[in-house]
């Protein structure tokens, strides 16, 4: 898996190369850029409307940590785009030590990956959606989005099969405007794909996430460390874990055909 713009530099380079291959490979290096800003002002947007809003989704303090690439799948592809997600998502989390956070979130955004690649050729799809994990100390949120476009057009089929975007956001969260049940919500997709058929693992990181949880909503109480935090009930937690197995706040697109270019 190569970065759809070095694809398209070599090809500009070329002398061998019909100006049609250059113009259109141009062109989808354009749409693709385009659809990574659209992403970018998306994502920040509705991070911001948090912070002003009674928005519905989980509200952020700041943003602490992004990424946006665009790649190309190609016939010569050596790496798969699988594993360059994991190592990206690896490198956003602070907390080596939680590998279960760091392979559930990798098992999620993988699942958006292949739905968007999983499209026919011809057409494009999109993928996106928020998460909330611990990162010791703290508690934050993932922000991911995909979008790919399978090329018809098989003269540039040669260089590129798939232009893929992908964006990542990380933030971390307000936890005083965030209820343990909300929170536990949607961290429950990270942990459902990380130890959905192991419940003792499950268990374990629903007690540590409630240890981080309640630390930072006893040192933001206006009553310090006076504070009681309220006592785990692990049998309701477990519930909540077993009823939200699916990510939350994903948003998908049905596959559509290009609007631009003869791809």
């Amino acid at each position: 898996m190569g970065k759809l713009r070095e694809i398209v530099e070599s090809v500009n380079k070329s002398t061998q190369l019909a100006d049609g291959v250059r113009e259109n490979m141009n062109i989808l290096m354009s749409l693709a850029d385009s659809k990574l800003k659209l992403f970018q002002d998306d994502v920040t947007n509705r991070l911001k409307s948090g912070k002003t809003t009674d928005n519905l989704e989980v509200p952020i303090t700041k943003i602490i940590g992004s990424y946006a690439e665009i790649r190309a799948k190609t016939k010569n592809t050596t790496t798969d785009l699988l594993q360059e997600v994991g190592k990206i998502i690896n490198s956003m989390v602070s907390d080596h030590s939680a590998q279960g956070i760091i392979s559930g979130l990798t098992n999620l955004a993988g699942g958006l990956l292949k739905t968007v690649m999983g499209t026919a050729m011809g057409t494009e799809q999109e993928a996106m959606l928020y998460t909330v994990t611990p990162d010791y100390p703290a508690i934050v949120r993932y922000d991911i989005a995909f979008w790919a476009r399978q090329i018809e057009a098989s003269s540039i089929r040669n260089y590129c099969e798939t232009a893929v975007t992908c964006v990542m956001y990380k933030s971390s969260v307000d936890v005083t405007k965030l209820t343990f049940n909300d929170f536990l919500a949607i961290y429950s997709s990270v942990l459902n794909a990380a130890f959905g058929s192991d419940p003792s693992k499950l268990k374990a990181m629903v007690k540590e996430a409630k240890k981080v949880y309640d630390q930072f909503r006893q040192d933001s109480h206006p009553g310090g460390r006076n504070w009681d935090p309220e006592p785990l009930d692990l049998d309701s937690a477990m519930k909540i874990v077993a009823s939200h197995v699916k990510p939350q706040g994903i948003i998908l697109s049905a596959p559509k055909k290009p609007t631009v270019g003869n791809f």
